[in-house]
């Protein structure tokens, strides 16, 4: 990748792109949309292969669980605690690279 100007990572359904992950120089966007298109086209057949696996084992997919919930005292000291930092860092950096500094801090 040290030669690319694009790094993208995509996960995704058969349908949609679920999550993009990119590093990149400044690219046109036909070429972002390009990758996005090739990209979500190759995780088809990896998709396909997880289908038939799960068919092959024959184990069916669990509905069964329990929503997460949490307390809403919890929440609200959570809130308490980063929502500034989490604001400040967002708007006081226009770099990204300072923000992730700020927010991983």
């Amino acid at each position: 990748m040290a030669e690319s100007v694009l790094d993208l990572r995509i996960a995704g359904t058969r349908d949609a792109i679920l999550m993009v992950e990119c590093g990149a120089d400044q690219v046109p966007e036909e070429t972002m949309v390009e990758a996005l298109t090739f990209g979500h086209e190759s995780l088809r057949p990896l998709i396909d292969m997880q289908d038939k696996m799960a068919t092959e084992v024959g184990k069916p997919k669990r509905d069964d669980y329990e929503s997460f919930s949490i307390d809403n005292n919890l929440q609200q000291e959570i809130v308490d605690k980063v929502q500034a930092k989490v604001v400040s860092a967002i708007r006081d950096n226009d770099e990204k690279s300072m923000r992730d500094q700020v927010l991983d801090a």
